[in-house]
């Protein structure tokens, strides 16, 4: 049980990092809701996709994974970034909002690619790979949802700036992605 919840743990670091670049453009209680319960249901299923698929689907993703999750996560931070500079930045979060519809599908796809990976590798890891794979989206809700409160009441405190440095952590995100 304790490496399960070290795993889960690890496994929503990214999740946790992503939820604090969203919390500088989008603050509310339903957005810290929808962007948990996404990314927790992300983590969750994608853990139990490659508890499934094994080692049989996993070698054709390899090659393109850390990229295509790179490649998502710059161009959120870039639309980001890129809004924070116009002059009325309540007016872009509004326009585009990383909370709902696909921006939030691709971030937590792009977030949940590990749990994938470390799904294949339940069988060995865990005694019980359901289990984990539910402590797992478990605790990524509950830190993403954290992550997003406490960051949330400091971005309220530092204005624009907050989601200037939301968008250089998603990008310091994906460029460790796509090059470590």
């Amino acid at each position: 049980m304790f490496e399960s919840l070290l795993l889960a743990v690890a496994l929503s670091a990214d999740a946790c990092a992503i939820a604090l670049g969203i919390a500088a453009v989008n603050r509310d209680a339903a957005a810290r809701l929808r962007v948990s319960i996404v990314f927790g249901a992300f983590q969750f299923l994608f853990a139990i996709g490659g508890w499934q698929a094994g080692a049989t689907v996993l070698p054709v993703l390899s090659p393109w994974d850390r990229y295509l999750a790179a490649a998502a996560l710059a161009f959120i931070a870039g639309k980001m970034l890129w809004e924070s500079f116009e002059h009325h930045p309540t007016d872009a979060m509004r326009r585009t909002d990383p909370t709902r519809g696909w921006p939030l599908i691709v971030l937590a796809i792009a977030d949940s690619i590990d749990a994938l990976a470390a799904g294949v590798a339940l069988e060995k890891l865990a005694g019980r790979p359901l289990i984990t794979c539910v402590i797992i989206g478990v605790v990524t809700f509950v830190l993403s949802w954290l992550t997003m409160r406490i960051a949330g009441y400091l971005a309220e405190r530092t204005g624009v700036w907050a989601e200037r440095a939301g968008a250089l952590v998603l990008t310091a995100i994906a460029l460790k992605v796509a090059f470590l």
